[in-house]
């Protein structure tokens, strides 16, 4: 019953969007952007997009985010 309820309330309210850029950078910026407009982000997560968007110039994104995982 409770995960029935769970499910209709995700059918319900749960929007997808894929949106396609054409660098990395421009990925982060609009996750910052649509969420700023949604529910608060965590300092936590502001941190790390903050973080991974400005590594993708100057070091693989692939370091960042196994360090990431080390630390979360």
């Amino acid at each position: 019953m409770l995960l029935r309820a769970v499910r209709d309330q995700v059918v319900k309210y749960l929007k997808v969007i894929f949106i396609t850029v054409a660098e990395e950078e421009e990925a982060y910026t609009i996750f910052e952007t649509l969420n700023a407009r949604g529910m608060n982000l965590s300092f936590v997560d502001l941190i790390k997009n903050k973080l991974f968007k400005e590594l993708t110039d100057t070091h693989p994104d692939d370091d960042a985010k196994t360090t990431w995982k080390i630390l979360d």
